[in-house]
């Protein structure tokens, strides 16, 4: 149901002379300001000084300054500057309003509570700056800041209140940060010189009036999130030439002064938006032939970045380009056939702007609007030597053992580890259930705060590691196979290791593994000198060829005695389980 604009206005003026004219509570003072304390912490609750550049005090009383009183600087007319102090956390109701000479005012981080018409009716208020820890704009906040040319909102707001906004007539233009998902009531009613509003995917209500009256305001592009535009939220707004609709069913409160008349609906067919222009008489064209994308971007790693946009209908492909600087120029590294694209021809710690265009039968579309994007820091690159042992049994038994370990843990610079957060460390293998049946994995470690977890969809497995992992472990996990089918038959498993760049854990290369019941094909491993393989060996066996054997942690086998050939070979068959002719030596 539709509000009477008469009742509302009359309403915000009789709150607007109680702010103005309210009386304080009398308390502690101690220079220039009365305060209470609780808990500890000290509330300003007034002020008694002279005005002019103000730099409120972070303690009083002996206790540190939290927060700002309802009204405690309310309708102080001398007041030109305030530095708010770090440690306040909370700025109450009607704290600055109707501070008529009040030009600039510095919102310390760490400030998470901004109270309602907290600014109200600073008219010669020029910049504001909201700190991240703000999670709402309320109710008044900057109601009739007529001088208010600058505002910088950061991460973290979620809502803009009722006439937050309302009469900010110097505003020029807006950007709705992600993380918001209403702009409430008349939140920027009689904006008359704003003229660009950039509204984040995240939005998903516009509210009553929210932009009536912004007669400067030329085009607005709603996002694909946003599900409902409320009665009179465009009303008013004699230059807006067109309204662009993202989404096919966007509810537009149906009511003739939601849009004005000379207004250019841009959308899709069928769409709530055709509805609405067909009912009304408003020009309509289809989105399919003059469409932006609404562009989102993710830093994968310091030499990855991931790009995602809202599909276009009709659109046949799409061009990525990219710049160094938000005005370009803009140069086109890409064109994909589906919103999604990688750029992996970035450098770490850089910021890069991105643009996409669709791409229609009869030509290329708008260029979205720009997205900033910054890479990451390389991490110290943390190193590791990943041990993969198979064993397998006699036919009998059709059983086959997986040992998995990691050790040797330093970093790039040779630092000996002993604790690595490896979450986010993963091993994918890819296997044949006909062939193992089901698919099990044991920690064979028990450390604090580690754990493993296993996903199995379809052929693949996913082991997950959480937590830190200290020591070295040669075997950290084992997976047992009991294998099917034929004697003659071959099974073969595929292991690729996975990680991301947080815990920078050095990846080794994938690996495969051949093997029939009671007999090792390929063990997976690289073909290993022995001389390579283990340190010394070649003096100990008196070995001066280049033979090789297939085989993982040969050192931890070997007798202390002077072997021959024939004897490693003998232990090492021992170790795995194989006959005597299941087991080969490949020459180079």
């Amino acid at each position: 149901m539709r509000k009477l604009k008469n009742t509302f206005l009359f309403s915000v003026m009789i709150i607007a002379i109680l702010l103005c004219c309210s009386t304080k509570v009398q308390a502690a003072q101690e220079g220039d300001y009365t305060y209470t304390i609780t808990d500890g912490e000290a509330k300003i609750t007034g002020y008694t000084g002279v005005g002019g550049d103000v730099t409120l005090p972070s303690a009083l009383g002996g206790a540190p300054v939290t927060s700002i009183g309802e009204s405690a600087f309310g309708g102080f007319r001398v007041l030109t500057t305030i530095s708010i102090p770090q440690g306040v956390k909370s700025i109450g109701k009607g704290a600055f309003a109707c501070c008529s000479e009040l030009t600039n005012i510095s919102i310390p981080e760490g400030v998470t509570s901004i109270g309602d018409s907290a600014f109200a009716y600073c008219g010669k208020l020029i910049s504001i700056a909201i700190p991240q820890g703000v999670t709402s704009i309320g109710y008044e906040t900057f109601y009739e800041c007529s001088s208010l040319t600058s505002i910088s909102i950061l991460q973290g707001l979620t809502s803009i209140g009722v006439s937050a906004f309302y009469g900010c007539i110097g505003l020029t233009n807006i950007i709705i940060p992600e993380g918001v998902t209403s702009i409430n009531d008349w939140a920027f009613y009689g904006c008359k010189g704003l003229t660009s509003i950039s509204l984040s995917q995240g939005v998903t209500s516009i509210g009553e009036g929210a932009f009536s009256g912004c007669v400067g305001l030329t085009s607005i592009s709603i996002p694909e999130g946003v599900k409902s535009i409320d009665d009179f939220a465009f009303h008013d707004c004699a230059g807006l030439t067109s309204i662009r609709f993202n989404s096919t069913t966007t509810e537009i409160f149906d009511a003739a002064e939601t849009i004005p008349t000379a207004t250019k609906i841009i959308g899709y067919d069928p769409s709530t938006a055709r509805t609405y222009a067909t009912k009304y008489g408003r020009t309509f064209e289809l989105k399919d032939t003059t469409t932006g994308v609404y562009l989102n971007a993710k830093t994968i790693s310091s030499c990855e970045i991931v790009l995602t946009w809202t599909a276009v209908s009709g659109a046949t492909s799409y061009n990525v380009y990219r710049s160094s600087a938000i005005d370009g120029p803009y140069y086109k590294i890409g064109n994909v056939l589906i919103p999604y694209f990688t750029d992996n021809s970035v450098s770490s710690s850089t910021t890069y702007y991105y643009k996409i265009s669709a791409m229609y039968d009869v030509g290329e579309g708008e260029l979205s609007d720009a997205l900033s994007v910054t890479t990451l820091s390389p991490p110290v690159e943390k190193l590791c030597e990943t041990h993969v042992e198979l064993g397998t049994s006699p036919d009998s038994n059709n059983e086959a053992g997986l040992f998995i370990g990691l050790d040797n843990l330093h970093d790039s610079t040779g630092t000996s580890l002993t604790d690595i957060d490896i979450t986010g460390y993963s091993i994918e293998i890819d296997f044949d259930p006909a062939k193992l049946g089901n698919f099990g994995v044991t920690n064979m470690v028990h450390i604090p705060n580690f754990s493993i977890s296993l996903e199995v969809v379809g052929q693949k497995a996913t082991i997950n590691f959480t937590g830190n992992l200290t020591g070295e472990f040669n075997r950290l996990l084992f997976i047992p196979l009991r294998l099917s089918g034929s004697a003659d038959e071959v099974t073969t498993l595929t292991i690729r290791f996975l990680s991301i760049e947080a815990n920078s854990l050095e990846i080794p290369d994938p690996i495969t593994l051949s093997f029939q019941r009671g007999k090792i094909l390929n063990d997976g491993t690289a073909n290993i000198t022995i001389n390579d393989a283990v340190a010394g060996l070649q003096y100990l066996a008196g070995i001066n060829d280049d033979t090789q054997i297939n085989v993982v942690n040969m050192a931890s086998i070997l007798p202390e005695n002077k072997p021959n050939v024939k004897d490693v070979i003998a232990l090492m068959q021992n170790l795995v389980g194989l006959r005597d002719d299941s087991f080969q030596l490949v020459s180079q």
